[in-house]
């Protein structure tokens, strides 16, 4: 009965809960993530979804490295609804590629997982219905259901409703059970462990070790107290299953339904920093609220069990969770509950944004319990040839259809070789929608006017590599969505590799012209000679061919002068004393640049120099600020760190020190300029920025936060360059003659100025329109109408008339008309979006709770009718390109 349910290759039980949230799940920095899941070896993933697939960039990246996802379709407050045509779809899609195991209700028997907190007397019949509905829906595109968890130490035998129900097939290898087995700060053997059956004493030496007052919240002697009046020699799972040992209850129940096992998960569970309290059940003052080091110790303990004594129906323990703030939530709740990657207990405990179960995890592979059977979605996921060798976009595999490689037939041949392809999204490609190709020669030389071309089936489109100033890359517009293009070099009349499904599109929206680039570089093969070409970097992206004036919101900094060295003077025959050591000179520091509108900031931002500055250290050399419209409502610190000869660095660690705890960041690579990025959600006066890189000291740069004069909450934007300084040069033992300290003219270096495109949007608020924004949010009638107020301030026209929204239009696409934005009414806090079928919002303090309300933001005169009349002014440059191309 258990044999056919897929499980991932070399499967241990080790999982993990991913993000509380269905749209951020580390698509931000999603190779620290797979880095961390691979060095934990970790092989099954509980991720949310708001069933229309918002998690597919996470389920594809999961199913690439061969770990399981078990999905879970978001509802607020789920019953006593089903879910729709709409998540059907969804799982097909998941199933197809291999993720077959879903959940569509989460712990019906409390009262706050239903319509208005309200739980009927009837809820496990209704509970029982929708779950028979909807597996026979999933069984159908080839998942699996999940029966919902119950909270900690919920009753009922639902699986005996089922089988009274006549539907004993679904529980006879067609459904599994979720259960959320919190450890509540108990041992794993619990309820039968000592201290609940006997009462145990607790030494004073175990009362500190454990964490003292910190995690007992009163002294040894009380706790002992409370061991004695709370023992209980027949203790049993079957009357308390609020513990690890939950699956055995829930099984026992299976049992006695069908008289065999079904699988189990732990979707949620496990032990979490500072928990001891239930769901359901409250604080047991026992046992201690979990430390970091002990919260480390128990779940190791709990993933041995699992490997080594856990029966066979127990299938994987994904345990409550992997991070929040790091994944880009923002929910002091769920922080509070401490995930593995979290700041929130750095000072109290010592530690840097990782827990100790991620060391102790990392330490051990942990032992396979079964090897599959792999579902074949999993097996045949990525379906191009093996790229080792070549410098590929690891992002390929994950648009539809996927960007793949068609090598030639006969590599051994003269050929034109596919060493590197990069893809730019829409954000890295700022705009421009266009293949750019370089072609090298044998010995890996750029090469002008070579000809590539684009197939798109019914023409061919030519064009040829450019100069130097171009960096040697050719380009080719696309108007086709992804699978339109096979890319080629025509060149010499040799065969070349191809690369095929090339086109417009990213991964949330395959099908819809969002505008990306492609990267290609390929090279000149004189036959088989034993080796593999070498794949170029990353590459710089190049001007765009019809220029367009981008105003250089960081320039690139001077190299540092460096003094010519001196010879010591010749002896003269005159005696002289013994010289005194005097030091070289130092090279002159950078010069800083700092923005002059920092000092108007309220308040103002500043530069902390380091204490001593003939130390080695990383001085901050230039501070550009952005207001709301030069930041295109960016929210973001950005920041670039150069070397001591003034070049960039790529993975420089850099931190953002709000008080209460550090976040960290990396610089980025040459298609990102280098420039590393940190969102921020506090106001001026919330984040000090340094770096944080090679132990050295940092200067720092005080106040950072979002907005601007009159509008606290603008999403406005800062950018850093730090130069790393080396230390004052050691004495010497002869003055240096003034004439030969001159440093030789600076060698040019080629310039890579941060560049962010306008996009459309609002004029900033600054200035003539003088009404304080916030204020007169917060003066509006209700929520409804400050919402509207504050979307008005954030909305990016659309051109409805348009052939490209009219094309979305048809297709029934929702678009986003806004950034994620900040908004305060009557003294609360709130996030809010604009979509063009309503304004979605949340409380900071309610993060579970996801709203919307309609909204009018478009003059009527603006939305699309059956009909678009032709407009007497004259075509644009876009309008111009569809006619050409035959999409007008």
């Amino acid at each position: 009965m258990l044999d056919h349910f897929p499980r991932p290759p070399h499967d241990n039980g080790r999982g993990v809960h991913w993000s509380p949230s269905q749209y951020a799940w580390g698509q931000d920095n999603w190779s620290f993530w797979k880095e961390q899941l691979q060095a934990m070896n970790i092989k099954w993933v509980k991720l949310l979804d708001d069933g229309g697939g918002s998690a597919m960039g996470l389920v594809k990246r999961l199913i690439d490295i061969e770990i399981m996802p078990v999905v879970r379709y978001y509802r607020e407050e789920p019953n006593p609804g089903r879910i729709s045509a709409r998540e059907i779809e969804t799982s097909k899609r998941y199933a197809d590629i291999g993720a077959v195991y879903f959940e569509t209700n989460n712990e019906p028997d409390l009262a706050l997982e239903w319509e208005e907190r309200k739980r009927p007397p009837n809820w496990l019949d209704i509970v029982v219905d929708n779950f028979i509905i909807e597996a026979d829906m999933i069984r159908r595109v080839g998942g699996y259901l999940l029966f919902p968890a119950f909270g900690p130490g919920g009753r009922g035998n639902p699986f005996k409703m089922i089988v009274e129900r006549g539907r004993r097939d679904l529980l006879d290898g067609n459904c599994c059970l979720a259960i959320h087995n919190y450890g509540l700060g108990r041992p794993l053997d619990y309820p039968n462990d000592t201290i609940n059956t006997q009462g145990v004493p607790l030494a004073f030496e175990t009362w500190e070790d454990r964490g003292g007052l910190w995690a007992w919240e009163m002294d040894y002697k009380t706790v002992n107290q409370h061991r004695q009046r709370l023992a209980n020699p027949n203790a049993s799972i079957m009357e308390d299953s609020t513990g690890f040992r939950a699956f055995e209850y829930f099984d026992a129940l299976i049992n006695e339904a069908v008289g065999h096992s079904i699988p189990i998960f732990t979707t949620e569970g496990g032990y979490n920093v500072g928990q001891r309290a239930g769901t359901t059940f409250g604080d047991d003052p026992r046992y201690p609220k979990p430390t970091p080091n002990w919260t480390g110790r128990l779940t190791d303990d709990m993933f041995r069990y699992l490997e080594e004594q856990a029966p066979d129906y127990y299938f994987a323990c994904m345990p409550w969770l992997i991070a929040v703030r790091r994944m880009g939530v923002f929910s002091e709740g769920f922080e509070n509950q401490g995930p593995w990657f979290t700041h929130h207990f750095d000072k109290q405990f010592g530690l840097n944004g990782v827990l100790p179960v991620v060391s102790m995890l990392s330490s051990r592979p942990g032992k396979v319990r079964q090897d599959g059977p792999v579902p074949q979605g999993m097996r045949t996921f990525y379906t191009g040839p093996d790229l080792t060798g070549r410098n590929f976009d690891d992002r390929f595999k994950y648009l539809e259809p996927q960007v793949l490689l068609e090598p030639v037939a006969d590599p051994t041949q003269p050929h034109w070789r596919l060493i590197a392809a990069e893809w730019a999204d829409e954000r890295e490609a700022q705009g421009r929608a266009y293949i750019y190709a370089k072609a090298l020669d044998e010995s890996g030389q750029p090469l002008e006017n070579v000809t590539f071309q684009a197939d798109r089936g019914d023409a061919i489109d030519k064009a040829q590599t450019k100069g130097p100033i171009d960096h040697y890359w050719g380009n080719v517009m696309m108007t086709g969505l992804l699978g339109t293009y096979k890319v080629s070099m025509a060149q010499d009349n040799l065969p070349s590799d191809r690369l095929v499904n090339v086109g417009l599109g990213n991964e949330v929206s395959p099908q819809s012209f969002v505008r990306t680039s492609f990267f290609l570089t390929f090279q000149k093969v004189a036959g088989h000679t034993g080796g593999t070409p070498t794949p170029q970097p990353k590459p710089i992206l190049p001007p765009e061919p019809e220029p367009v004036p981008t105003p250089e919101l960081t320039p690139t900094p001077e190299p540092t002068p460096t003094p010519t060295p001196t010879p010591e003077p010749e002896p003269t025959p005159t005696p002289e004393p013994e010289p005194e050591p005097v030091p070289e000179p130092r090279p002159e520091l950078p010069e800083r640049k700092l923005d002059p509108r920092l000092d108007s900031l309220t308040p103002a931002v500043t530069v902390i120099p380091v204490a001593d500055a003939t130390q080695p250290h990383w001085r901050l050399i230039r501070v550009r600020w952005a207001d709301k419209q030069e930041a295109q409502n960016r929210g973001y610190i950005y920041l670039k760190a150069l070397d001591e000869a003034g070049r960039p660095i790529e993975g420089a660690l850099f931190q953002a020190d709000r008080g209460d705890a550090i976040d960290k960041a990396l610089t980025k690579g040459a298609v990102d300029h280098y420039l590393g990025n940190y969102m921020m959600t506090g106001k001026l006066g919330t984040y000090t920025v340094s770096m944080s890189q090679d132990d050295m000291l940092s200067d720092k740069l005080a106040n950072v936060g979002l907005g601007e004069p009159g509008a606290p909450w603008d999403r406005t934007a800062f950018f850093l360059v730090f130069q790393k300084i080396p230390g004052q040069p050691k004495p010497a033992l002869a003055p240096v003659p003034a004439a030969m300290a001159a440093p030789p003219p600076p060698e040019p270096i080629s310039p890579t100025p941060m560049e962010l495109d306008p996009l459309p949007g609002p004029q900033s608020i600054a200035g003539p329109r003088a009404a304080d924004p916030a204020e007169r949010v917060n003066n509006a009638e209700n929520l409804s109408a400050a919402l509207l107020l504050a979307s008005s301030e954030y909305v990016i026209p659309v051109n409805r008339a348009s052939a490209l929204y009219q094309y979305a239009q048809t297709k029934s696409l929702g678009q986003y008309l806004s950034a994620e934005f900040p908004i305060q009414y009557k003294g609360v806090d709130y996030r809010a979006q604009v979509f063009e079928r309503g304004i979605v919002y949340v409380r900071l303090d309610r993060p579970g709770v996801v709203k919307v309300i309609a909204h009018s933001l478009y003059r009527e005169e603006t939305r699309p009718t059956k009909k678009v009349e032709s407009s007497p002014q004259s075509e644009s440059l876009l309008q111009r390109w569809l006619r050409v191309f035959g999409l007008g």
